[in-house]
């Protein structure tokens, strides 16, 4: 039933919440009324019912962007994996979404949208209006755990550090996926009887959650490999749309990728954006996505990998499935059988040569 509760139908689910709306899922806070939060928030149970809260401001929904206020849906179907996986009571659980307008003009024009009908708020006036949530749920329940879900990258991983020292918080898209794309990397290094401090990374898509495995293994192989932190840092190349991340686009690059970037003349006389010469001129053993790019790592990627290594460790995680950068049988097929594989959306098992693979999941469920 994940694939029902959660990545790919949860997407679809989302897209339409005002065509399909019946009833609230949850709760509903807006920048127009932020003198509302507390109140609003504190009905909701008593201090000590609620363990775990989810939230959101809907600017980066899984891999289909702003959906303002119809991301309440991510809140609710996170909610639902943590009672699945972690066994937390739904009744002891809050989704919460932060409506700040939308940037989304199809859902701007969209006469049954139920948020707010204004462009997104930034700036002061957002930070107030986070800042005003996060206290309210501090003070109505204490005892709970906050976890910020698909935040928009120039606010996710600043949040994230505003409130760590002030109360318990997870960010999912940099440190959830980090982790268990972590976890999967560690067994696909292990079959290919390799050390972590060994590997050569890509990571295509340098957002909240490439930044965020990009830190997870590094910090991974400074801890098993004693390697430090500038040595692991090398071992790791960021790409997005300006192509691979340079030191000369180091004012437009966020915290998180200016650790990555690298010196321009390891990549001079090249495309910069092609990553099929990326690829060639790195040589990596691990090729991440997490770019939301359909079909990104192409036949001509993915065979300038398996040129370079024996067991090409490929991880096409974006989602919904529309949006993910490789079909794990086109990899099974590019790489005769080679490759190792884990992706962020639910797949089909593949047959190849007779053998039935089951494809890993690594990603948010």
């Amino acid at each position: 039933m994940f694939s029902v509760i959660y990545t790919p139908t949860e997407g679809d689910a989302i897209e339409q919440y005002s065509h399909l709306f019946r009833r609230p899922e949850g709760c509903f806070l807006d920048i127009e009324h932020v003198d509302d939060i507390d109140e609003i928030a504190r009905h909701w149970a008593h201090p000590d019912d609620i363990d775990y809260i989810v939230v959101t401001d809907g600017e980066e929904i899984l891999g289909i962007g702003d959906q303002g206020v119809g991301s309440i849906g991510i809140s609710t179907a996170k909610l639902a994996l943590m009672t699945l996986c972690a066994g937390i009571h739904p009744n002891r659980t809050l989704g919460v979404v932060l409506d700040c307008g939308t940037d989304n003009e199809h859902l701007l024009k969209d006469d049954l949208y139920l948020g707010l009908r204004q462009q997104r708020v930034r700036g002061e006036r957002y930070d107030k209006f986070v800042e005003s949530f996060v206290q309210s749920a501090k003070k109505n329940y204490p005892k709970a755990f906050l976890h910020f879900e698909d935040f928009g990258l120039t606010n996710a991983r600043r949040l994230l550090e505003i409130y760590r020292p002030q109360l318990p918080c997870f960010n999912d898209d940099i440190q959830g996926t980090g982790a268990v794309t972590l976890a999967a990397l560690m067994s696909a290094v292990w079959v290919c009887k390799m050390e972590l401090k060994d590997i050569r990374m890509i990571v295509y898509g340098a957002g909240s959650a490439g930044t965020g495995i990009a830190d997870q293994v590094r910090d991974a192989i400074m801890e098993i490999g004693k390697l430090e932190k500038s040595e692991a840092t090398e071992k790791i190349w960021l790409v997005d749309k300006p192509g691979i991340l340079i030191n000369s686009l180091s004012d437009s690059l966020t915290n998180g990728q200016k650790p990555y970037a690298r010196r321009d003349d390891e990549f001079q006389d090249m495309d910069h954006k092609s990553l099929v010469e990326v690829i060639r001129r790195v040589k990596p053993h691990v090729l991440i996505g997490t770019s939301t790019h359909k079909d990104g790592f192409t036949e001509e990627v993915v065979g300038e990998m398996a040129k370079h290594v024996e067991r090409p460790i490929v991880f096409p995680l974006s989602n919904p499935t529309k949006l993910v950068e490789a079909q794990p049988k086109d990899i099974f097929e590019w790489t005769k059988g080679k490759a190792l594989i884990a992706t962020g959306s639910p797949f089909e098992p593949v047959e190849f040569e007779g053998t039935e693979y089951v494809v890993g999941k690594s990603k948010d469920a």
